[in-house]
C-alpha cells in the first residue's frame, strides 16, 4: 500500500518537558499541552482509586508497559503512513497489523504525521498523530491503545483532543476538518476499534470543550 503524501510544512513549535508538566513554545508564547489541559480539567479520581486497588508498584509497571506499547505502535505507524518499510514488533505485531489494515482500507492521502500544532486562540499546543483523508474526508486521526474495548460515551477526552487539533489545523493551515477518527488498538482482542465523529456532531463536543475552557481560565 502506498499513500499519497501532501505533507504540510511543519512550523517551529518547541516541546518543553518538566516536573510541572509539558508546555510548548510557539511564536514567542508558552502554551500548555493539550493532554495536560484535558487531564487537569477531568475527574481523575478513578485513576487514584485504581492505583490503590492494584498497588502503586503494580500500577507503575502496568503504566510503563502501556507507554512502551503505545510508543512502539506510534513509531511503526508513523513510518508506515510515510511509505517507509517497517518490521512488525515481535510483541505487538498482531495489533500493529490490524491498525495497518484499517489504514489500508480507509486512508488514501496524508497531510501530516506527528505534526506540531498550536493555537493562539485556545492557548494550547500539541502533536497530531495523523492528518489525512480518511474515507474520503479530511480527518484528524488519533491512535490510542487499550487493554479492553472502549465505548464512545467514555472517551470524551479522546474526542476533545481531536477536536482541539482540528481547530489548530484550521487556524494554522486554513484547512477545514470534516471528521475526527479515533483508532483504538485493543490488546485483549488483537483488533482495532474505529470511532468516527462527523462534523455534524462537533457542536456537541464544542459545548463540552467551552465548559472546560471556562473552568480552566477561571483558575
Amino acid at each position: 500500500m502506498t499513500f499519497e503524501l501532501q505533507l504540510l510544512p511543519k512550523q517551529e513549535i518547541i516541546r518543553c518537558d518538566s516536573e510541572n508538566g509539558r508546555t510548548y513554545a510557539y511564536q514567542g508564547c508558552h502554551y500548555t499541552s493539550v493532554t495536560s489541559f484535558l487531564s487537569q480539567t477531568s475527574d481523575m479520581s478513578y485513576l487514584e482509586e485504581w492505583k490503590k486497588r492494584v498497588g502503586e508498584d503494580s500500577a507503575a509497571a502496568i503504566t510503563e508497559r502501556a507507554t512502551k506499547r503505545g510508543n512502539t505502535i506510534h513509531e511503526s505507524l508513523e513510518r508506515y503512513v510515510l511509505n517507509q518499510h517497517t518490521d512488525e514488533s515481535p510483541s505487538h505485531g498482531v495489533i500493529i497489523k490490524a491498525m495497518k489494515q484499517r489504514l489500508n482500507k480507509n486512508l488514501d492521502r496524508v497531510y501530516g504525521v506527528e505534526l506540531p500544532l498550536a493555537s493562539h486562540e485556545l492557548k494550547l499546543a500539541g502533536t497530531g498523530d495523523l492528518i489525512g483523508r480518511y474515507k474520503g474526508k479530511k480527518s484528524i486521526i488519533d491512535y490510542k491503545g487499550s487493554n479492553k474495548p472502549k465505548q464512545l460515551k467514555y472517551i470524551d477526552n479522546y474526542v476533545l483532543q481531536c477536536l482541539i487539533y482540528a481547530k489548530m489545523v484550521t487556524e494554522m493551515y486554513n484547512i477545514d476538518i470534516e471528521q475526527l477518527v479515533i483508532l483504538v488498538a485493543v490488546s485483549a482482542t488483537y483488533n482495532t476499534q474505529e470511532f468516527i465523529i462527523d462534523r455534524a456532531d462537533f457542536p456537541k463536543y464544542e459545548k463540552k470543550l467551552n465548559k472546560r475552557m471556562a473552568e480552566w481560565n477561571s483558575k
